[in-house]
């Protein structure tokens, strides 16, 4: 099985399964869904200091400092197997932002 844990200042709720990551810079901006401008939300939300960890037996992958893009969905971040090199900026998940709300 695989093993969560958190990394610097996320936290993880057992009960609902949920991370949390507190946002640390950025700058976004939001134009009216309404207009013809896409997307309609542009920017980087910053998550340096934190992550989570994936374990494995004896092996641990980091995923930390997450940069969310919200024009593309896409969350790319620093990734490390072990005690190997890290690797930053890499693509990492895709988030449906289709929910949120201004």
């Amino acid at each position: 099985g695989l093993t969560p844990g958190v990394i610097g200042t996320a936290t993880l709720d057992g009960a609902t399964g949920t991370l949390a990551f507190p946002i640390t810079g950025g700058n976004v901006k939001y134009y009216d869904p309404e207009q013809d401008y896409r997307p309609y939300v542009q920017g980087e939300i910053d998550h340096d200091g934190s992550g989570i960890s994936l374990t494995a037996g004896d092996t641990v992958v980091k995923l930390t400092d997450f940069v969310i893009d919200p024009g593309t969905s896409r969350l790319t971040g620093s990734v490390q197997v072990g005690d190997g090199a890290v690797m930053n900026d890499v693509y990492i998940f895709n988030l449906d932002g289709t929910t949120l709300k201004p």
